[in-house]
């Protein structure tokens, strides 16, 4: 949309407002344009900010010194190790080790490259890296991974040992990082967030730099060495041992981008390792890959025929609720559900025939009516207890329009799990664009949607619109939750989150409880939003709004203040598109 037309659509929206509203609705709206705009200027550059002699000053006061043993592999190449010796030579924190495996071929010439560099090196000469084999020559208090054609920054040992000195217990610890295709040019940052399961079994996200417990690392090891893809396998055995998991979130590793492509064996190697790991933990499920190297759908089996309640309230708009209701009975692969229709204040006669038509054509479809000024917890809340049969409660807009058959069964999968609570769609705009792939805590001061305004087609940052994923929040227009998760937080708030931000507020409420809330963009549908509730176009609607902002802001102060875990500190808090932030040193 241009700006001029842009002006025109606000201007017909809110002429008819009071003078003040108005002005106010454009001042916002040349606040968005000029932050679009100028967004699209901002490049990454990273920035290296230490003064040494207060970082050696701070280490002298630690109440102890952590150790580290680093294995460096891949370093048979001819490719240059300049940066990674430099790196460690300029090191703010040096009680490490170095471990090199070697040849008989190349020992030699390693170990005159390391004393070229001034470092000091453990040679572990072995006809193959065994990774296994290093590992168990690790005599750090904790040990990590670097590749040869890598490089740290100056900082990255000390900001790993100052994390231990300040964390009590931290057995598995994981930095962000970035890419290089030569020095000093750094791009592609990985704002990591904190650590998601869910996530590492899509994908290896968390990658270097990493360091691990050593006395864990060596009594796993001697259960089962690591098999393919081995510093993944790893990474998931770790997190099956321990949740003292601390994420670091700096740039902290940078990755040099390879000229050569990746072999054709590294993504079967990665897929059998997620499949073992699935075995471990005893998860029935199907790996599958993606059209996305490095990326997989775990499709877990669903257990038993659970009934699922369908609860849509709707006023009128027949149109819609037709569309709503024949996208499900034409697509749903799924069948055991019971779709609650809750009319609010209807008028319309051909809602009422429409009403008629469906409850007496599909026998799980049946309506109710609840003539209450417009609450739309309460009406969720009303249908969810007095209602609904199903062991899965699915709240569902009636502006929703289903596009993949499954969708049922990919919300699910995840539903079913214990430890789960809400589970969310991949919604669309009818023109393609992202709705919402997931809420942020924090975006515009509340909560905002992952990658608005995305195409569903992108790969969104650093691949997360195509994997399953942990979140703080999902939106309330497609969701899933057991019945019994849902009581269990008293359901909606009704009394102060009347129309907007009571799902954000519903899914921190679970995640208090200790559920996780997760996102899946293997439910996909279009949402026709605002359709059917109209916008904040009133000066009482624009008063309700704000005082559900604020009632949220105050009840979730803790993670508003401390930042949502599943979003990265280094990332905008203004827009909704994981660009890099303003005012953040990177």
């Amino acid at each position: 949309m241009s700006i001029k037309k842009g002006i025109k659509t606000v201007y017909k929206t809110l002429v008819p407002l009071k003078p003040r509203v108005y002005i106010r609705a454009r001042f916002d709206f040349y606040k968005y344009k000029l932050y679009h705009f100028t967004r699209k200027f901002i490049r990454y550059k990273f920035i290296e900010n230490y003064h040494a002699p207060s970082i050696l000053n701070h280490v002298a006061q630690f109440t102890k010194k952590p150790s580290f043993s680093f294995i460096i592999l891949d370093l048979s190449g001819a490719a240059d190790h300049t940066p990674l010796l430099n790196s460690l030579k300029r090191q703010l924190y040096n009680y490490f080790e170095l471990i090199v495996p070697v040849t008989a071929a190349n020992k030699e010439r390693l170990a005159d490259l390391f004393a070229k560099a001034g470092l000091k090196a453990t040679f572990v000469e072995q006809d193959s890296t065994d990774l296994s084999a290093l590992l168990k020559q690790a005599k750090g208090t904790y040990t990590g991974i670097l590749y040869a054609q890598d490089e740290l920054t100056r900082g990255s040992i000390y900001e790993l040992a100052n994390s231990i000195v300040h964390n009590k217990v931290a057995d598995f610890i994981y930095t962000d990082d970035d890419k290089f295709i030569k020095p000093k040019k750094y791009i592609l940052p990985n704002y990591k967030p904190d650590y998601s399961p869910v996530n590492l079994l899509s994908q290896n996200y968390i990658g270097n730099l990493s360091v691990f417990n050593t006395n864990l690392v060596q009594s796993l090891l001697a259960e089962e060495p690591l098999q393919d893809a081995e510093h993944y396998d790893l990474i998931l055995k770790i997190v099956e041992r321990t949740d003292q998991i601390t994420h670091i979130p700096k740039v902290l590793y940078h990755q040099r981008i390879s000229q050569l492509e990746e072999a054709p064996t590294a993504n079967e190697s990665t897929k059998k390792t997620v499949e073992r790991a699935l075995r471990r933990r005893g998860i029935e499920a199907e790996v599958l890959e993606t059209s996305h190297a490095g990326i997989f759908r775990i499709k877990r089996k669903i257990n038993g025929n659970p009934l699922i309640s369908i609860i849509t309230p709707f006023k009128d708009k027949p149109e819609l609720l037709k569309m709503c209701l024949d996208s499900i009975l034409s697509l749903s692969t799924y069948q055991n559900f019971e779709f609650i229709g809750i009319s609010n204040n209807s008028t319309q006669p051909e809602t009422f025939a429409l009403m008629k038509e469906y409850s007496e054509k599909d026998s799980r479809i049946k309506f109710y009516e609840k003539n209450i000024p417009f609450n739309f917890s309460t009406l969720n809340n009303y249908a969810a207890e007095e209602i609904a049969k199903g062991e899965h409660l699915l709240l569902l807009n009636n502006d929703i329009e289903i596009i993949t058959p499954g969708w049922m069964e990919a919300l699910l999968e995840y539903s079913q799990l214990s430890e789960v609570g809400a589970v969310g769609a991949k919604l669309y705009y009818p023109n393609d664009e992202i709705q919402h792939a997931g809420v942020i805590v924090g975006l515009g001061g509340a909560a905002g949607h992952s990658h608005k305004m995305h195409h569903r087609r992108d790969y969104g940052f650093n691949g997360r619109l195509h994997i399953a994923q942990n979140l703080s929040a999902v939106t309330a227009a497609c969701l899933m939750i057991k019945k019994k998760a849902y009581f269990e937080v008293e359901g909606l708030e009704e009394e102060n989150l009347k129309v907007a931000f009571n799902d954000v507020d519903f899914c921190l409420k679970l995640r208090e409880k200790g559920f996780q809330n997760i996102f899946t963009p293997y439910c996909e549908a279009y949402h026709h939003e605002s359709i059917s509730r109209g916008v904040e176009d009133t000066k009482e609607k624009l008063a309700r709004f704000n005082h559900e902002m604020d009632y949220l802001k105050k009840r979730h102060r803790l993670i508003l203040s401390s930042g949502d875990p599943y979003y990265n500190p280094n990332l905008t808090h203004f827009y909704e598109d994981f660009s890099i932030g303003f005012s953040k040193v990177l």
